[in-house]
């Protein structure tokens, strides 16, 4: 059987199919060390993975590289994750790397979901608990290492946003062996000192073993019992630490947290003028409406023609002394009326109408009227009352007994 002749082309197609095909290498981990590394202007990251027998060929393009949390170098031991396939330009077989991550760092970084899951049961990221930043502080501490542009970077931001807030810097390790026992002692410092309106808690950008010490359970509890609010500005944008969950506020760089904490005095500035402009809009307002409040009280009857106010005010005493006079003179009348009425019923019952009838009242020597014979005694002295006088007499006799 003829054996049938290939281009360079179809053999390396056939090839490169194979390895699609292969589900072993369309997912792999591959673990080596890192030489020939190279980071193409185009973003592109080219480097050779080997170990002690063998070297692979590795290419990491610009959209995975963007996302590497590591930063890659000559001689570190890295696990690469991604899949293996041909590249027909120079017919090798090379490792095309989706996702990178230094060797033993897994376990750092388990450590690192399980503590934030710890703490965020226990409620050290609870909104409700984190501390207001204020607006206008006088008192700021910075806690950061004393080498290194992060310190120089703060002052510079606050000093050119706001000039009057003081600074107190309390120096710590920001990486090292137990570097975050002194981070932590460095928090606890902040109880202590007198009005600290707010802290920043900062350091450069680093690889996850170099912020790890902002990962440590010591450390976020410093931060939660910490009486000062504190900001935590950790690395670059796209690091994230557990400072940052536990802090009262995170900010995406140092730079960013001085920003956050001090207001801009330009802004401040604009602010007060505009509040100036509108008072003396509303000033304006205010006196060109008493203006008018005044011509109106200038222009009024009153005071225009203030003769009328008591012209009116007599008219109002004459009808109510009008209305008195009704008054007195319908009561007078009905008192006469009244007065007449009685007149004519004690007249009635005017015990001397009864004499001129022809009656008479016999009274004793004490004036007293005599109702019966028996007030009376032979020879007494009485008078006998008439209608037109009286006569004095003797009692004789008493007739009846």
């Amino acid at each position: 059987m003829e054996i049938p002749i290939f281009r360079v082309t179809e053999i390396t197609a056939y090839i490169k199919n194979m390895f699609f095909r292969d589900p072993l290498l369309s997912h792999v981990k591959v673990s080596g060390e890192i030489s020939n590394y190279k980071k193409h202007s185009s973003g592109h990251i080219y480097f050779t993975l080997k170990d002690e027998m063998s070297v692979m060929r590795c290419v990491m393009f610009k959209s995975r590289a963007a996302g590497l949390k590591t930063n890659l170098k000559e001689g570190m031991h890295v696990i690469v994750t991604g899949s293996i396939s041909v590249y027909e330009g120079t017919g090798q077989y090379q490792l095309y790397a989706e996702q990178v991550e230094e060797e033993g760092l897994g376990n750092i970084y388990e450590r690192f979901l399980l503590l934030k899951d710890k703490l965020e049961k226990e409620g050290y990221f609870d909104p409700e608990k984190k501390k207001p930043i204020p607006k206008y502080p006088k008192k700021i501490a910075v806690l950061t290492s004393m080498t290194g542009a992060v310190l120089h970077d703060i002052q510079n931001v606050i000093t050119r946003r706001y000039p009057f807030v003081e600074l107190v810097v309390i120096p710590i390790p920001v990486q090292g062996y137990k570097a975050y026992e002194k981070i932590a002692e460095g928090i606890r410092k902040l109880n202590d000192l007198k009005d600290i309106d707010v802290a920043i808690l900062a350091r450069g950008g680093g690889s996850l073993e170099e912020l790890w010490n902002f990962n440590e359970e010591e450390v976020a509890k410093a931060i939660f019992t910490c009486n000062v609010p504190i900001v935590s500005a950790i690395g670059h944008q796209t690091d994230t630490t557990i400072c940052d969950y536990v802090a009262d506020l995170a900010a995406p760089t140092p730079s960013a947290a001085a920003e956050l904490v001090v207001p801009d005095i330009e802004e401040l500035k604009l602010h007060f003028q505009s509040l100036k402009k509108e008072l003396d809009r509303r000033m304006i307002e205010i006196l060109k409406g008493k203006e008018q409040k005044l011509v109106e009280l200038i222009n009024h009857r009153v005071l225009v023609k203030p003769e009328m106010m008591f012209l009116s005010e007599e008219q109002k005493i004459d009808l109510l002394s009008e209305k008195l006079f009704d008054v007195i003179e319908n009561t007078v009348t009905k008192k006469e009326m009244d007065f007449k009425e009685w007149d004519i019923k004690l007249d009635s019952l005017n015990p001397l109408k009864l004499l001129e009838k022809g009656y008479s009242v016999v009274l004793d020597k004490d004036n007293k009227v005599v109702k019966s014979i028996y007030q009376t005694a032979k020879d007494e002295i009485i008078n006998i009352r008439m209608a037109d006088g009286a006569i004095k007499g003797k009692v004789v006799e008493r007739i009846g007994e």
